[in-house]
């Protein structure tokens, strides 16, 4: 309900293609972006984080049996082989992500989504995969068995989805919809492609220019989908009209796209900026408006009439299959939805309790629904300007660093710049997202924070501490800090994702900040608790529409029930699920992992149970499936049971 992830297919969220992984969630917040604000950076203690995390990097690893044999170099070579090609291959296909972590080899380009791309994608996935069960695990290290196994599943998984025309989380015939797709990745260019030299301005402009074909693409995409019958909701398709109407009327000089134009490095001289920014002009007048054109117009008179009035992945041909393959991508588990359903059902009637027992602490004397209603209608509870916003985010990370050492280890050091969404995209997107900082560590991480509409309906100042511990300590940022200092794991592990891994820590990071007192009154602690309801509630809302023959009306009753939502806000829920299906259901399952790892560690290690060494191990895995995670868990009580 607080936060999201980096958007899809972006180069703020391709890494989740290398598991399937995570996606913004949550209901947008209230207003609309300012000004990106200097970057503020916030630095935890450092240490000996490579030696610890490499140590109980290998501790953690499943142990070779008695009878396994030494690992052999031949195989360890051949893996090593494989992660490599396998890495290089992920960066030349997600250019704006190879650009975002610091690869600068694909500057020029951006991600194809033509039919031919895809079955390249396929075509690779296969050569890999049989590279990779060529590979005789038993040879191999512990470490490097883990890194087998990942691998395999993924590419296995990519393939999987083949028949029902996915590539992991991408449905390749709904490339389009309100919060990610083409049109979200080109205007988020300023924000993620870099502007330092006159040689970022020409790689720019020519990703500027590649903008039509791609159009083409993805037009041809969307009418094989009509085709099949897989098209979107009308109520999706209503939501995109002007996002792209926007892009197919500005002028260039309101495009969010001329941004880079006011901010000029200061070692370019005043002819090349009058060359550049002439340049930058042309691809938007002749280039990127007549792209927006077309796919506007193809939407509007082509896609709209033949949009679908339903929501639920079951009205859709092999419905069924396509959720149950969401579902395993999304939460890296075999789950049912029927499984999910229940398991969360069981689950909102605890953090239901939770939130009771809080309320009646601070002497109300309704039910929880109808307190959180009297917050969100409070507006002592608002911010009304972006500044307050701000600033209440950072004294939320401030107050809560030097309480970090209680739960942590050798904290890594954290930089982040901190940064309101764009205001083209600000309507639709989250409270929050974490975007990651370059593999080579020159640019920090970025905490996107929504502000839309804030002078008008405000920001509610209890949801803050939640985004901030959720997005970046303990949350995402830390996580993120420590994967990447596992420099003895392959790159796919340091830097990929999955949303039941990246947003179960997550959301287990937001409970760490209540272990350690972080939320500074009443209010805020509601808002946690209720975000806990919120995921639960939502879950089996969700799974009830896309599964159980649920109407949306009964989903939006029963989401009633728990959480104060005006129906605006749950239309927007509503058209997100449809488009994202299963993503917000990593976020419960995974916590779930991390909090019955932690009790299971603590009951079985009793006396030597060290919660700093258990978070270590946890950050240190790397991103992999949470039944991988369980297996490192397992094996590290193991050891530690043995010292």
């Amino acid at each position: 309900m607080a936060s999201a992830s980096a958007p899809a297919r972006s180069a703020e969220g391709a890494h989740r293609r290398l598991l399937g992984g995570a996606a913004p969630r949550g209901a947008p917040a209230s207003g609309i972006a300012v000004d990106p604000s200097p970057l503020l950076r916030c630095a935890a203690p450092g240490g000996r984080m490579r030696l610890l995390l490499l140590t109980l990097t290998l501790l953690a690893a499943p142990r070779a049996s008695a009878q396994a044999p030494a690992p052999s170099s031949s195989e360890t070579a051949k893996l090593q082989r494989l992660s490599r090609d396998f890495w290089d291959d992920f960066l030349t296909d997600n250019p704006g992500y190879a650009t975002f972590i610091g690869d600068r080899r694909s500057d020029r380009k951006l991600y194809d989504e033509s039919e031919r791309a895809y079955q390249r994608r396929f075509a690779t996935a296969r050569r890999f995969l049989a590279r990779a069960r060529a590979i005789d695990a038993r040879a191999l290290a512990p470490t490097d068995r883990v890194s087998l196994d990942v691998l395999q599943r993924r590419l296995a998984l990519a393939l999987e989805g083949e028949a029902l025309h996915c590539y992991l989380e991408e449905n390749i015939l709904l490339p389009l919809n309100q919060m990610e797709g083409l049109h979200h990745r080109l205007l988020s260019l300023p924000t993620t492609h870099p502007f330092a030299t006159a040689r970022d301005y020409e790689n720019y402009l020519a990703r500027l220019r590649a903008f039509p074909p791609q159009v083409d693409a993805v037009i041809h995409n969307m009418r094989r989908g009509i085709a099949l019958g897989v098209v979107q909701p009308r109520a999706v398709v209503e939501r995109v009209l002007p996002q792209l109407e926007a892009g197919a009327t500005a002028a260039a000089a309101d495009s969010p796209l001329y941004e880079p134009v006011r901010r000029f490095p200061e070692g370019l001289g005043d002819g090349e900026r009058a060359r550049l920014e002439a340049a930058i002009v042309r691809a938007l007048e002749t280039h990127v408006r007549p792209g927006f054109r077309r796919l506007h117009a193809f939407m509007r008179d082509e896609y709209l009439p033949r949009a679908r009035s339903t929501f639920a992945m079951s009205a859709l041909p092999r419905g069924d299959a396509l959720y149950a393959y969401a579902l395993k991508v999304r939460t890296t588990t075999d789950l049912s939805a029927d499984a999910v359903h229940a398991l969360n059902l069981a689950q909102l009637e605890k953090a239901e309790r939770e939130r009771a027992e809080l309320v009646r602490s601070l002497g109300f004397a309704g039910t929880p629904a109808a307190f959180n209603a009297q917050l969100q209608e409070d507006k002592a509870q608002r911010w009304f300007d972006a500044a307050s916003v701000e600033r209440d985010l950072r004294e939320s990370l401030e107050a809560i660093r030097p309480k970090l050492p209680q739960l942590f280890a050798n904290l890594p050091r954290v930089d982040y710049a901190l940064r309101p969404v764009e205001p083209f995209r600000a309507a639709s997107f989250p409270n929050g997202a974490f975007i990651p900082g370059s593999q080579d560590g020159r640019r920090a991480g970025i905490f996107l924070y929504n502000t839309h509409n804030v002078e008008t309906e405000g920001v509610r100042k209890f949801l803050l501490p939640a985004l901030a511990f959720h997005e970046v300590v303990p949350g995402h940022m830390l996580q993120a800090e420590y994967a990447s200092a596992s420099t003895s794991l392959p790159a796919f592990r340091r830097f990929g994702g999955n949303a039941a891994y990246n947003e179960g820590w997550a959301t287990y990071a937001e409970s760490l900040a209540e272990e350690l007192g972080a939320y500074r009154d009443g209010p805020a602690r509601n808002f946690y608790l209720t975000s806990k309801v919120y995921s639960h509630a939502s879950a089996v809302a969700e799974t009830g529409l896309h599964a159980k023959g649920w109407t949306p009306e009964q989903a939006a009753a029963f989401l009633r029930k728990y959480v104060a939502m005006p129906p605006p806000r749950f239309d927007m829920t509503l058209a997100r699920w449809a488009v994202l299906p299963a993503q917000n259901l990593g976020y419960g399952i995974g916590a779930l992992k991390c909090r019955e790892l932690r009790e299971r560690a603590t009951r079985e290690l009793g006396e030597r149970f060290d919660v700093r060494e258990f978070h270590a191990v946890v950050l240190g895995a790397g991103n992999v499936p949470l039944d991988v995670l369980d297996g490192i868990v397992t094996e590290w009580i193991a050891t530690r049971k043995g010292t």
